[in-house]
């Protein structure tokens, strides 16, 4: 099955929405004297909850469609973060990964313009492949465009040299969280509302 994107609807974006990366911890608590240890585990990932309130009837339809095919937790979906859509930085240039291999929480890159000081602001999303990222520092770009980004979550599979990166509306792969999604609420005035709950798979 095929990656959906979002239906396109009269309205370009959802009326609320909710966008969080959840952590994956481990934590042991002794029985002996309540100390608890936590460490942190592979597999953070992003959740989302978005709804869509008041559609027109043919927007609802539209939508309605769109979930049907997902097919239940089958079916995949790219989203982004409806509320940070574009960079707060001046993200100017062309992004590329700088050095294949990467790993953990910083990346080199390079192709961006040179000089910027605030290239990248904390909360800015970018990009690599079906992973997603937030920066969580401010990132400037040296003379020549290189830059160092500083992010969660871990870089979960490296990328090779000159991968592109993607700093507007980059997405992440969705699912439902649950089969039972197809919920529209019909109200008066021929108008419709659906919220939607999802998880990142990968």
């Amino acid at each position: 099955m095929s990656i959906l994107t979002l239906p396109t609807l009269s309205r370009t974006c959802a009326s609320s929405a909710i966008f969080s990366l959840v952590p994956n911890t481990l934590a042991a608590e002794s029985p002996l004297n309540k100390t608890i240890q936590t460490s942190e585990l592979p597999g953070a990932r992003w959740k989302s909850s978005f709804s869509y309130n008041n559609l027109t009837d043919a927007d609802a339809r539209i939508f309605k469609a769109w979930i049907n095919k997902l097919s239940g937790r089958a079916g995949r979906f790219y989203l982004y973060d409806f509320s940070h859509q574009t960079p707060s930085g001046t993200a100017s240039g062309s992004p590329l990964v700088k050095g294949a291999g990467q790993q953990g929480r910083t990346l080199l890159t390079d192709g961006w313009a040179a000089s910027q000081p605030k290239l990248l602001m904390p909360g800015d999303y970018f990009g690599i492949g079906q992973q997603l990222f937030v920066i969580t520092e401010q990132i400037s770009s040296d003379g020549n465009g290189n830059a160092t980004l500083i992010f969660e979550a871990p870089i979960r599979s490296t990328f090779p040299d000159n991968s592109a990166i993607t700093i507007n509306k980059p997405t992440c792969v969705m699912a439902l969280a649950t089969d039972e999604q197809d919920k529209f609420l019909f109200e008066e005035r021929n108008k419709t509302s659906i919220s939607i709950d999802c998880l990142e798979m990968f």
